[in-house]
């Protein structure tokens, strides 16, 4: 079993990492790994091969955007 960074699973999905977190935060991946209580913005969380896997699903099924321009 690997365990992944937020980043690295960002990366290997082709999305940012932010979005990897709002969809962790609006329970679209249940899998996905929990914070810990007290821990500041510079802890990474780790990723199972589980939750990398159903964030692909995810990501597989959102609809493409077009980049905003300004």
């Amino acid at each position: 079993m690997t365990e992944r960074r937020t980043s690295d699973v960002a990366r290997l999905l082709g999305v940012a990492p932010d979005l990897l977190r709002k969809w962790k935060a609006r329970g679209f991946l249940p899998s996905a790994p929990g914070g810990v209580a007290g821990q500041g913005r510079g802890n990474e969380c780790f990723w199972s091969d589980e939750a990398v896997e159903e964030a692909r699903r995810v990501a597989d099924t959102r609809k493409p955007t077009k980049a905003r321009t300004r």
